[in-house]
């Protein structure tokens, strides 16, 4: 391998690490350390998150690979067992998800859907106890938490779109009245065009009779 490419390399993990870095700092700053973490996204705030959708996906809250980044694997898998262990208490059922089913559960959360946000996990498991996902006949089987989380990255992204077209939306409307509040009328285009042909005419005459004169 050739010294520059060597060097860009070493640049560009250099780069890699100072992001990280401030990645980590910016979530500890902003929620404490793991436990300050888990007691704020806690399976209270579910219901706070269901009403204000467009917060959940737009927000500030860090995603899970920012939560891996920021604290231990074992911290974050700690968090989202709290939430699994609150969905086997509120189904109710005998035929409850084991400690393995949830430990499962929790690594393909962390291989498969990092992208999600904190506040979109509590979101989830607050649709999937809501019934939006199916029932649970007596069960809380883990192949249905699975199946729920597919369908729940499907809607995620669809509202992310619906989001992201009327914020687009009242841009150009922002745009439109500031364009209008700047516009001049045609009428008082017109006017501003004879008005400035007028003072041509005038200075042109001015040197023609001045050029004469000489």
């Amino acid at each position: 391998m050739k010294i520059s490419k060597v060097i860009s390399q070493i640049e560009t993990d250099k780069t890699t690490q100072a992001l990280t870095k401030i990645i980590n700092n910016s979530t500890v700053q902003r929620f404490g350390d793991a436990k300050e973490f888990a007691k704020t996204f806690n399976p209270d705030l579910q219901k706070n998150c269901a009403s204000n959708i467009e917060r959940t996906f737009t927000g500030n809250a860090p995603t899970i690979n920012h939560l891996m980044q920021s604290y231990k694997d074992e911290q974050v898998r700690i968090w989202i067992m709290i939430q699994l262990e609150d969905l086997n208490t509120f189904a109710g059922t005998k035929n409850k998800m084991n400690s393995r089913q949830m430990m499962m559960i929790c690594d393909i959360l962390l291989t498969e859907y990092r992208y999600l946000k904190a506040s979109e996990i509590l979101l989830f498991f607050f649709q999937f106890k809501s019934g939006k996902y199916g029932e649970l006949y007596g069960s809380v089987d883990p192949l249905r938490v699975t199946s729920a989380l597919i369908e729940f990255a499907s809607y995620r992204r669809s509202e992310l779109f619906k989001i992201e077209s009327k914020l687009r939306e009242e841009r150009k409307e922002r745009e439109k009245l500031n364009q209008a509040k700047t516009a001049i009328t045609r009428n008082r285009y017109l006017r501003h065009k004879f008005n400035r042909s007028r003072i041509i005419y005038k200075l042109e005459d001015t040197y023609i009779i001045t050029k004469k004169a000489t």
